[in-house]
């Protein structure tokens, strides 16, 4: 798969333009570190309600100690019952801002179609979602998270913002991650639960395990 195949397959905003021809984060944001939640309780919950286990609190905790020296200027979250508690957890204070399509594509059909990969593949890297991605689903999925996170950090707020923490799921977090950079780690990572991808300013990326 070649690099820049999200601004290729469709046409891209002005802004994405700019930030895969940089390769990097805007201006005053230092790093994004992306989180999956921990796991969660196996019940007759609809998924998006569906709470912590007792381990994926323990697990958000790690993520908290982990990140205890840095300076946390936002907390992004899907708006999934497990994202914003760890969300809440991680942020040590900081109201998590809920950004719905952390959770799911709003583009009707889109919905669907992702469940219909995620029957055939689970978590396998997202490389193996674009080969078979032929309504090219995650470029509109990218397009629409990366807007919706460009407003509430960049366009909205006045202020630099050091590191920036987004709470959501495997997969789609995976597509921010290459949304934002056109770094092809992003398709190779496969995130565990309460595992973190980080995004320094230059673009490059680091999975960051927790034992």
């Amino acid at each position: 798969m070649q690099s820049g195949i999200l601004s290729t397959k469709i046409d891209s905003p002005s802004w994405r333009k700019k930030a895969v021809a940089t390769r990097g984060l805007p201006t005053g944001i230092e790093r994004i570190i992306l989180i999956r939640n921990g796991k969660q309780e196996l019940s007759e919950f609809p998924d998006l309600i569906r709470p912590l286990s007792s381990e994926g609190i323990a697990q958000a905790e790690k993520i908290r100690q982990w990140l205890w020296e840095d300076e946390i200027s936002m907390v992004l979250t899907s708006p999934a019952t497990r994202s914003m508690q760890a969300a809440k957890i991680v942020g040590r204070g900081i109201k998590p801002i809920v950004i719905p399509s952390l959770y799911e594509s709003p583009v009707e059909g889109d919905k669907a179609e992702f469940e219909r990969l995620h029957s055939l593949l689970n978590y396998h890297p997202l490389r193996e979602y674009f080969n078979l991605d032929q309504n090219h689903i995650f470029p509109r999925y990218a397009d629409i998270v990366m807007a919706e996170f460009y407003q509430y950090c960049v366009s909205d707020q006045p202020y630099p913002k050091k590191n920036i923490v987004v709470c959501g799921h495997a997969i789609l977090l995976n597509a921010f991650a290459f949304g934002m950079t056109d770094n092809e780690l992003a398709l190779e990572i496969c995130l565990g639960y309460g595992e973190a991808m980080t995004i320094a300013k230059d673009g490059k990326i680091r999975h960051t395990t927790f034992i």
